[in-house]
């Protein structure tokens, strides 16, 4: 954060004839007091000129996990102010964001929802009018859907922990969304199970 305390700061070192800058770009919030700044960054996933940042704004009650995407200008990245792509309270807020993208979609592990986010985008550029949707249809047994998430061509790879009863630990898992036609956001998008058994928790 700044030398005030009231911003947080992703930095970017970036490549030049075979050495990184010594001067990063800076990559800020708008929402920059000092509430809100905390956890700027705690996700980051970068997919071709798109950078996609989790943050928190802890000045809403309850506090809402947030969104942002920065696009690299052509000429290289430079110092920068967003404002928060989308907003979403999560119930419980997690301080360790799985994020997923592409050129056209984002996926997300929502807290306390047995599902994982989708946004996709409805224009040439992100905006607040994304399109949301959910990929759920997994186990109830399982406790953290989306401990990790992996996107790579058609195939959304799903990691789940399991959760905790008085007979012990349950199954974790691992599932794999194949985008065989159609689109991500269709319902009833199948997966194949790569793992389901007991922890050795």
């Amino acid at each position: 954060d700044d030398t005030d305390g009231t911003t947080g700061i992703v930095f970017i070192f970036e490549k030049s004839a075979g050495l990184y800058s010594t001067t990063p770009a800076k990559l800020k919030s708008s929402l920059q007091t000092t509430n809100r700044w905390q956890g700027f960054g705690i996700g980051l996933t970068i997919y071709n000129s798109a950078l996609i940042v989790a943050g928190l704004d802890q000045y809403q009650t309850p506090t809402l996990q947030t969104l942002y995407v920065f696009e690299r200008p052509a000429t290289g990245w430079v110092d920068a102010v967003g404002a928060p792509l989308l907003q979403y309270s999560g119930g419980y807020v997690y301080r360790d964001v799985q994020i997923g993208a592409n050129d056209d979609y984002i996926f997300i592990r929502r807290p306390n929802l047995q599902a994982i986010i989708g946004y996709k985008k409805t224009s040439t550029e992100w905006s607040s009018s994304a399109q949301q949707f959910e990929i759920h249809d997994l186990p109830e047994d399982l406790y953290s859907v989306g401990h990790r998430i992996v996107l790579s061509g058609q195939h959304l790879i799903v990691a789940c922990l399991p959760g905790y009863t008085t007979s012990g630990y349950g199954d974790e898992m691992i599932a794999d969304y194949y985008l065989s036609s159609g689109a991500w956001e269709d319902p009833g998008l199948q997966y194949n199970q790569i793992l389901h058994e007991p922890s050795i928790n």
